[in-house]
């Protein structure tokens, strides 16, 4: 995979790369903002306008996401992780994120989001059920320091 960070840029968190299967959707109360086609979203455990995205890295910060839908810049998304016994009472975890970096990955079209956890503070509960999840999943423990990332 080509490396979607820009040159110079400075993270706040270490990164872990990783790749599991998830989906997300634009927030009811952002839908007027960024509108979905129906050809490229549908209603995924209870969550219209969903669309599949891949999982490739995360941080105590935020997640890095692929998308074959190009989503822009300050958007906020519910990324929904499945297949998580017990997490939220649903068998999944959700998270809400702001896209904060959009890059090009390949023509087909394939784009990485590079987005930051929903800074609320029931945004930072859940943000922090679902990178627990991830690293779960992968084993990792979380590290805190700075400056660090693939």
């Amino acid at each position: 995979m080509q490396n979607p960070q820009a040159p110079g840029l400075i993270r706040q968190h270490e990164r872990y790369r990783c790749e599991h299967e998830a989906f997300a959707a634009v927030p009811p109360a952002y839908a007027e903002q960024v509108s979905l086609s129906t050809l490229v979203s549908e209603t995924r455990n209870g969550l219209s306008g969903a669309m599949s995205v891949t999982i490739i890295d995360y941080s105590a910060g935020g997640i890095g996401l692929r998308s074959n839908v190009f989503i822009p810049k300050r958007a906020m998304l519910t990324v929904v992780l499945p297949g998580v016994a017990g997490a939220q009472g649903r068998g999944e975890v959700r998270a809400t994120v702001r896209v904060q970096r959009v890059a090009m990955l390949d023509r087909s079209p394939t784009y990485y989001l590079g987005t930051s956890l929903d800074e609320s503070i029931e945004g930072q509960r859940a943000g922090t059920a679902f990178i627990e999840a991830l690293m779960s999943r992968a084993g990792n423990v979380l590290s805190t320091k700075a400056g660090g990332g693939a």
